[in-house]
C-alpha cells in the first residue's frame, strides 16, 4: 500500500565533494557528504509511522551523494543520494529514531 502526503521540504547544509578518482577518465566520479538542518511542512508519513518515538519538523540533515558523468558530456550525468533525516540520539526534542530517502536522478549543470 502506498501512502501520499504531500509536504515542503527546506534544507540548509554544507557539503563537501571529492571529485578525483584514478578512472575519471572513463567515468567522471564525485562523492560529496553534507551536514545541516531539515525543516518539513508536515512530518512526513513515513517519521510519523515509526514506532520508535514522534518526530519533529525541525531534525538534523545529512547527505550522503555519488555523481558519474561521462567525460565527453562532464555537464549532464546520473546522481544517487541518499536522504538522511533524524533526531541524532535524542538532540532534537527528544527524537530517538530517523529516516531515511533514497533518491537516484538526472543532474545538468547550466
Amino acid at each position: 500500500m502506498i501512502l501520499t502526503r504531500h509536504f515542503e521540504e527546506y534544507v540548509l547544509a554544507v557539503l563537501l565533494r571529492y571529485h578525483t578518482f584514478p578512472w575519471d577518465n572513463y567515468v567522471d566520479t564525485s562523492i560529496a557528504i553534507g551536514e545541516g538542518l531539515s525543516l518539513t511542512s508536515k512530518i512526513p508519513e513515513r517519521e510519523s509511522q515509526r514506532d520508535q518515538s514522534e518526530s519533529r519538523h525541525l531534525l538534523n540533515y545529512l547527505a550522503i551523494e555519488f555523481a558519474f558523468s561521462i567525460p565527453k558530456y562532464p555537464k549532464a550525468g546520473m546522481v544517487y543520494r541518499i536522504h538522511h533525516r533524524s533526531g541524532v540520539f535524542g538532540l532534537f526534542g527528544g527524537v530517538k529514531g530517523a529516516s531515511d530517502f533514497y533518491m537516484l536522478g538526472l543532474r545538468y549543470n547550466f
